[in-house]
């Protein structure tokens, strides 16, 4: 990491606020509101020059990576991360629906790998879809458990993934 190549970047980014957005959120009484105008006023903005989206094409790599490395350890643990994500039309109500697919995933595994298993102590699970750069669906999944229950684990997971595909 490079301190003055990061400031640059922050300073370029903000250096035209024209096309930001603010929300304010709390109880704002009326007599601060000139205060907020007066701040607000002083922030540069150049109307002509607004910012355009840029698509980098990155890209989630294409079919099934598995990555393997050892390290000593005092108490040995495997940490297991699933990465699922595909093309889908982005719809409001189906990013919705992702994000609670995130959630009764999370509360499921929850049960069955922690309480039910002893498999982990946590697992963590976003479900999420986006618009930009391109319309997909991300399902991340996240744990570490005990070497010896990883094979089990994982096919627990997988079986609960699987059985809430349409």
């Amino acid at each position: 990491m490079n301190f003055e190549k990061a400031k640059n970047i922050y300073k370029n980014r903000i250096r035209n606020a024209a096309d930001f957005t603010y929300v304010f959120v709390g109880n704002i009484r009326v007599d601060q509101m000139s205060l907020i105008q007066k701040y607000m006023r002083n922030i540069a903005s150049e109307e002509k020059e607004k910012e355009t989206f840029v698509n980098h094409n990155i890209e989630p790599k294409k079919g099934n990576t598995t990555i393997h490395f050892n390290r000593s350890m005092e108490i040995p643990k495997t940490t297991d991360y699933v990465h699922l994500t595909g093309a889908v039309k982005y719809w409001q109500q189906t990013a919705y629906e992702m994000y609670m697919i995130g959630e009764l995933l999370s509360k499921r595994f929850l049960q069955t790998i922690r309480e039910e298993e002893g498999g982990s102590y946590g697992v963590q699970i976003n479900g999420s879809l986006q618009k930009l750069p391109s319309s997909r669906f991300d399902i991340v999944l996240n744990f570490d458990c005990k070497p010896e229950k990883k094979r089990k684990t994982d096919r627990n997971c997988m079986e609960g993934i699987k059985s809430i595909e349409k």
